[in-house]
């Protein structure tokens, strides 16, 4: 999936720069890309619950700071 929004992320400069700006075109690729980050949202959300589940409080508040410490790009 980072692959795929790396590709998005370099359509939608191609887009951005290019002689005709085609704004149909430019609402497409950030829709796509929008798309994806949503759905690396949800998988982080159901692999956050799925360990949750099988951790200890103690395990669970260390997640947590892993989780807030977590680069958002």
């Amino acid at each position: 999936t980072k692959r795929k929004i790396h590709k998005l992320r370099k359509e939608i400069a191609q887009v951005v720069s290019a002689s005709e700006f085609d704004e149909q075109l430019f609402n497409e690729k950030v829709s796509e890309l929008h798309d994806l980050h949503g759905e690396m949202a949800r998988s982080l959300a159901e692999v956050t619950k799925n360990l949750a589940v099988k951790f200890t409080p103690e395990e669970r508040r260390m997640l947590a700071e892993i989780l807030k410490k977590r680069p958002h790009r």
